[in-house]
């Protein structure tokens, strides 16, 4: 008691500090605006809100795991992360069975594995992210080595007992790198094979427990990803029908109907109409005005396809009343394309033209009529469009303004050009019908010029189902050869003519034949030559062994008496090999042995004879009657290197290369020395 009383006393002596008072917050006076009143738009702050959560730690924790017991993992994940104190509660040892229900609540979930707990359990199979980078959205479990990892971040060598998981697409392996790390500084420390032994043959019971409940959870995902796609897509179905029924109330039924006609997978795909959600009424109204915009604009899509189709469908009417025109005429002269005829303007009002089909059938008969003076002119136009590409006229020449569009300068034996798509040289009239300059491919541009009236992309689309362009040598798709023509220039001098009115018919009647005099083409004891026709001699020079070289010895023409024993050497040789039908079929310089056509059906004619002559006997042909008549080679049939060159001993004509000879002194073409560098 004593003892008390003197605390007492001691406790009254002592001076306690006390602390200062508390000042009073300044109450600030609401803001006025300039005429003295309060400013409307300044709002007072409100105080702080409490956690609207916070009443559910004050319930009873049965009534409360009542409530969670229907969640599924992912929402109770979701749960314990709002707040500390339901993460206290809800990561508790105690709520283990509130795990397990919420865990049963997943049909067809495996049971929860020895090595996990529910909650990791539950992160694993639900939470879609990665466990090393934190990718959000990572579908990818990889059971047996238990994390959920985007696949490509932790990719290692594999080892033996280890949980692992295998890339099928790249051929390789991954596995958890802190059980790998973790296995070998085991291995390492046993000091016997006994201790290691025993431990790996541990480590193998438990990975094939797990690898036996991989198998499961792998099951039971591609049953839930299959699921979970039907359910999402019967959401689709309905909100896709509730759509169409709106749609139908709101008059666009005829538009509706015809969009699913022609192309019913966009409005499908349409992201309004493709969404898994349930149509709602508030839903509708912000989605009414982008799909009536939608249904307009596949309205004007629909229609400009059906435009595009019937201008097609017409242009192959055009075809078909071409080629049965072309059938009268002469298969080896040169017409125009397809494209050509039907990019003109007297087929594109066809084309283009509405009305009755009795009316379009009499524009196109008109059209037809008009055909011969339409090839005129192109023709017209190609030449001059030829002549554009040969070099300019001397300043003296006489009427130079005129002369240099002379049609007569194409079929100079010295006009050559050079398709820059085969590399081929083309002679005229060949390159008006050469495949290359209407052939039309994808990545080709588009078809500009005259031709190009209406749009790039509808042009082409007609171009594209015509399988040919307009004929056009413009872009560089054909260049003047200088060099080529400047060999033929000398090859037409050592024959006797004049290079600047020779044609290349009068070189093709002339027959000559020449012989390569470089010391690469003279071969064998005997010293046999290459003997050649002339424009294969221009073809040897510039795409032979030679081309490379800038010193060439040139070419000498061959007499007479060696000219007729190369062309008997050349009929052997193409006899032997080409199982000619008729003698006649290697008469003209540059026609091939092969590729005939019928003149009656235009078809291509089997190489046997006698196969010709059955062919022949259903148009009531003779075998007996001049095949030549009946049978002709397409114009760009023509090959530069035809016949072949053959070797033969030189008998007659000299080639001594004396500097004294007269002969050997003249007569060279095509000589070309070295350009020395200074």
């Amino acid at each position: 008691m004593a003892g008390d009383i003197d605390d007492r006393v001691e406790k009254e002596n002592v001076t306690v500090a006390q602390a200062p008072p508390a000042k009073r917050v300044r109450k600030k006076a609401p803001e006025k605006a300039s005429n003295g009143r309060e400013d409307p738009k300044i709002v007072r702050r409100k105080g702080k809100i409490s956690g609207q959560l916070s009443g559910l730690i004050e319930m009873p924790l049965d009534v409360l795991f009542e409530i969670f017991g229907s969640l599924l993992p992912l929402d109770l994940l979701r749960l314990s992360w709002t707040s500390k104190n339901l993460r206290l509660t809800l990561m508790r040892r105690s709520s283990r069975s509130l795990w397990l229900q919420v865990l049963s609540n997943v049909q067809g979930l495996p049971a929860c594995p020895e090595d996990l707990t529910e909650p990791q359990w539950a992160v694993l199979v639900s939470y879609p992210c990665c466990h090393y980078c934190r990718t959000l959205n990572c579908q990818t479990i990889i059971w047996n080595c238990r994390p959920l990892a985007a696949l490509g971040i932790s990719v290692y060598n594999l080892f033996a007992w280890l949980p692992y998981h295998v890339i099928i697409s790249k051929g390789i392996y991954i596995f958890p790198k802190p059980e790998a790390d973790d296995f070998i500084r085991n291995i390492l420390s046993f000091s016997s094979r006994d201790e290691a032994a025993s431990y790996l043959e541990a480590q193998e019971k438990s990975l094939s427990s797990t690898k036996e409940h991989a198998d499961s959870c792998y099951q039971w995902q591609e049953r839930e990803k299959e699921r979970r796609s039907a359910d999402l897509q019967s959401i689709r179905e309905s909100r896709r029908k509730a759509i169409e029924t709106k749609l139908y109330e709101a008059g666009m039924g005829d538009q509706l109907n015809a969009l699913l006609i022609w192309n019913g997978d966009d409005f499908a795909a349409h992201p309004a109409v493709y969404q898994p959600k349930v149509l709602t009424e508030r839903v509708w109204s912000n989605i009414k005005p982008s799909l009536v915009k939608f249904l307009h604009e596949k309205k004007a899509e629909r229609l400009e396809e059906e435009r595009v189709k019937d201008i097609l469908r017409r242009d192959s009417m055009v075809v078909d009343a071409y080629q049965e025109w072309l059938r009268d005429m002469s298969p080896t002269e040169a017409f125009p394309s397809t494209a050509d005829i039907c990019l003109t303007e007297e087929f594109e009002r066809f084309t283009t033209m509405g009305g009755d089909v009795a009316s379009a059938m009499r524009e196109l008969s008109d059209a037809v009529s008009q055909l011969p003076r339409l090839v005129d002119e192109w023709r017209a136009d190609a030449k001059l469009e030829l002549c554009q590409l040969l070099p300019s006229l001397p300043d003296d020449y006489p009427d130079r303004d005129n002369a240099w569009k002379e049609p007569r300068r194409l079929q100079l034996a010295t006009t050559i050009f050079r398709c820059q798509s085969c590399e081929e040289l083309v002679h005229y009239p060949r390159v008006l019908v050469h495949s290359c300059l209407t052939k039309f491919s994808r990545s080709s541009s588009s078809c500009t010029g005259e031709h190009a009236d209406g749009p790039a992309e509808e042009t082409d689309i007609r171009l594209l189902a015509l399988q040919c362009k307009p004929w056009s040598c413009d872009g560089g798709r054909l260049v003047y050869d200088t060099r080529a023509s400047g060999l033929a220039r000398s090859l037409v001098a050592a024959c006797g003519l004049s290079p600047d009115a020779t044609t290349k018919d009068r070189m093709d009647e002339l027959n000559a034949r020449f012989t390569c005099l470089a010391r690469r083409c003279v071969v064998g004891g005997c010293r046999p030559h290459q003997a050649m026709a002339w424009n294969t001699a221009i073809d040897h020079r510039l795409n032979g062994i030679h081309r490379h070289r800038d010193h060439f010895d040139g070419f000498k023409r061959l007499s007479e008496r060696d000219t007729r024993h190369a062309i008997r050497l050349e009929y052997k040789h193409e006899a032997a090999f080409e199982n000619l039908a008729y003698p006649w079929m290697t008469v003209k310089l540059g026609r091939l042995t092969s590729g005939w056509h019928c003149t009656v059906c235009r078809e291509v004619l089997p190489s046997r004879r006698h196969k010709i002559e059955a062919h022949m006997a259903e148009h009531d042909i003779e075998p007996d009657a001049d095949m030549e008549e009946f049978m002709y080679q397409h114009p760009d049939k023509y090959r530069f290197r035809w016949p072949l060159p053959v070797k033969m001993k030189v008998k007659e004509t000299c080639l001594c290369r004396s500097k004294k000879c007269k002969e050997c002194s003249r007569g060279i073409a095509g000589r070309s020395k070295p350009v020395r560098k200074k």
